[in-house]
């Protein structure tokens, strides 16, 4: 958390114009947090750096300071996303300190969070955090105290809350673009068939191309193993989520594209084959969004899938 503050504190310097040598340099963080160099001559803007001064060592330190920038919202932006897919709790006071970033800021000011119980019949409301406090979809402020935990709320606690679709017409509305899909992200709910399964046939009989599924599915945390096929392990659940299909995930290609046969879940410790009922909400939809996802990719590569299953509000 610290160090995403440190790198804004330390560039503060290469935030106004400079001169270097004939030009004037300065690094621009928009209202989306995305920084760029901005380069000017005689009072006049240029496209880009003129090609001669490339080498300098004044030159080469903005251009290092703005890759960091850049690369810090990137890693902000998938921190995030993370931190809501695997319910990471913050303090209030440490959310509240990321909005005096300008580089994260725009990222985390959009989300819809959701406040922990403090006791166990405490509701647990949702909204976005503002320095005043929780300010839901009415516009209402609930006081939060700087330690109260909170949550980057995921679909499932919207749906759950009976607000989602007022959190979709208000972003509409106000021509909100979040960091990441969350308020309009798909969500997977259980169906009532398979809850007493330790597996799930929602995508069954879909073709997929193994490949190109690895490659989709690596930035989001899936690792093909030799013997147990495509999995994503929830450490902290002690849950491993597989996809199974007759495929090699290791050869270039396949003749003809295989079927996915089913997702199972299973106990990282015992192996165990988990009920689907067992399974938490959220992991369920995340890694069935995941199972669209490979199912969309073959698509993409000229094989149609069924429609997809995601719930649609």
């Amino acid at each position: 958390m610290e160090k995403q503050g440190k790198l804004v504190e330390q560039s503060a310097e290469y935030f106004d114009w400079k001169p270097v040598e004939e030009l004037e340099l300065m690094i621009s963080i928009d209202e989306y947090g995305k920084s760029s160099l901005k380069c000017r001559k005689g009072g006049k803007l240029l496209k880009a750096i003129p090609s001669k001064y490339k080498k300098n060592d004044a030159v080469k330190k903005y251009q290092e300071i703005n890759k960091q920038l850049k690369e810090q919202y990137v890693r902000t932006k998938q921190m995030m996303e993370q931190a809501m897919e695997d319910q990471t709790s913050f303090e209030v006071w440490e959310f509240l300190e990321l909005r005096k970033n300008p580089v994260v800021r725009p990222i985390v000011e959009f989300l819809v969070v959701k406040r922990i119980g403090r006791t166990a019949a405490d509701t647990a409301p949702i909204g976005f955090l503002t320095d005043e406090g929780l300010v839901d979809d009415f516009g209402n402020v609930l006081p939060v105290k700087p330690d109260d935990k909170i949550l980057i709320a995921h679909p499932f606690d919207l749906y759950a809350s009976g607000r989602w679709h007022e959190y979709q017409k208000l972003l509409f509305e106000k021509k909100i673009r979040q960091p990441f899909k969350q308020v309009f992200r798909e969500l997977y709910l259980k169906l009532e068939e398979e809850l007493d399964k330790d597996d799930s046939r929602l995508f069954s009989g879909n073709q997929i191309q193994p490949q190109k599924t690895v490659g989709a599915l690596k930035s989001r945390r899936w690792v093909a193993d030799y013997e147990d096929g495509l999995q994503k392990i929830y450490y902290k659940e002690n849950i491993v989520a597989c996809i199974y299909a007759m495929a090699d995930w290791f050869s270039p290609s396949d003749i003809e594209a295989p079927t996915l046969e089913w997702v199972v879940f299973s106990d990282r410790k015992t192996g165990e084959a988990r009920k689907i009922k067992e399974i938490p909400d959220v992991i369920y939809s995340e890694v069935m969004r995941d199972v669209d996802l490979a199912v969309s990719v073959a698509h993409a590569g000229g094989v149609d899938p069924e429609t997809s299953h995601s719930t649609i509000e």
